[in-house]
């Protein structure tokens, strides 16, 4: 058996994704499976954006995390109401192309290299309420709380979203879809792992 340091997994993001990878069996012939994957996935992000905003706005807990508040953060008075808040708002046009980026990340980084996970588990700190990461000082705004179940439930609405358009294409072989299915879903289940270590 290996032998993992316990401490490291929750003060080392090398040593936690290192761990994560092996035990899940996340390999180079994953990365390569989500490489190939964005030549299919690429051109659909636009719509499958517009799909998950479409989707968060069917739901108030969902939709209400979008409203802007008093201050600019996530804290004190709502402005406006849900009933106005519509999915060309600028806030929303704003998440969108937030949303579209992290999916090209998700098929297009390098996942060799630590930088690619550090942005992923930044994804995930983003959306704690920490008040002092760099990109919200700059703009001016307050912590972004979001409850993590609304983070992982997400994730598994995108890959269900995913896993027909993977299946049914028939370029591929089956055996090899089942293959690149299998490579988004470890990436996604280490993206889940990297929010929950920050709640």
């Amino acid at each position: 058996y290996t032998n993992i340091d316990e401490d490291a997994l929750y003060t080392s993001l090398y040593d936690r994704v290192d761990y994560l990878s092996k035990f899940i069996n996340f390999s180079e012939d994953d990365m390569d499976c989500l490489a190939e994957l964005s030549t299919l996935l690429l051109p659909m992000i636009p719509q499958l954006v517009d799909n998950v905003y479409y989707h968060f706005f069917k739901f108030d807990v969902t939709k209400k995390v979008f409203l802007p508040r008093a201050g600019g953060g996530m804290e004190g008075r709502t402005m406006g109401s849900l009933h106005e808040l519509t999915l060309d708002a600028p806030q929303i046009e704003i998440r969108k192309k937030t949303f579209s980026m992290y999916l090209r990340k998700l098929v297009t980084c390098d996942f060799s290299q630590l930088s690619a996970w550090e942005y992923f588990d930044n994804v995930g700190l983003m959306h704690t309420g920490e008040p002092g990461l760099k990109h919200r000082k700059v703009m001016g705004r307050g912590g972004l709380r979001v409850d993590l179940m609304h983070l992982s439930i997400t994730l598994a609405w995108t890959l269900d979203m995913l896993t027909p358009i993977i299946l049914t294409n028939e370029e591929w072989p089956i055996l090899h879809r089942v293959s690149i299915l299998r490579a988004l879903q470890k990436v996604l289940w280490i993206q889940n792992d990297l929010f929950a270590r920050h709640y």
